[in-house]
């Protein structure tokens, strides 16, 4: 997904403000675990150490081993949640940007704020993600370009590979 977001961003950006963002989460950060050692017991607090983290990280990793047998059962029901980010960056300040560029922020943020939903969406087309004939017109007057976003026909080698998920899901 973050070559299909550099790829969306590259192509439909137009004022190149969307850049990828990198999240670090330094070692050195203290991180807490909460937890009751019974149900009727008062809820306690534990900084956790390094070596800490990464007990609890194969505790939990043992925990999904013995739940799905080994992966052999499927677990239904279950999310992942994967957090890519984004940064939208304007040249100047947001009073700069309207005063000296005459530039309207939001229009700017609205576009990049389709880009991405637009993406991650499974291509969906940006006429599909908007509220309303008049949010639509707006867009098509700002940024045309965006109204081709998720319109691309795709190729016979996506369409199977899109067929065989659809099989595999029902």
């Amino acid at each position: 997904i973050v070559k299909k977001l550099d790829s969306a961003f590259d192509e439909y950006d137009v004022d190149s403000a969307l850049r990828p963002t990198k999240i670090i989460v330094e070692d050195n950060v203290g991180w807490k675990k909460n937890y009751q050692k019974t149900l009727l017991t008062p809820q306690e607090k534990k900084n956790l150490s390094t070596e800490d983290r990464k007990q609890e990280k194969d505790k939990a990793f043992d925990l999904l081993d013995a739940l799905s047998k080994s992966g052999a059962q499927p677990i239904n029901y279950s999310e992942l949640h994967v957090i890519v980010a984004a940064t939208h960056r304007f040249d100047y300040s947001l009073i700069d940007t309207v005063i000296r560029s005459n530039e309207n922020p939001i229009v700017s943020v609205e576009r990049s704020a389709l880009i991405v939903a637009s993406t991650t969406h499974d291509d969906t087309p940006v006429a599909d993600l908007v509220l309303g004939p008049s949010r639509l017109s707006s867009i098509e007057e700002h940024s045309p370009g965006l109204l081709e976003m998720g319109n691309h026909p795709k190729t016979n080698k996506e369409a199977e590979a899109a067929e065989d998920v659809e099989v595999t899901l029902l």
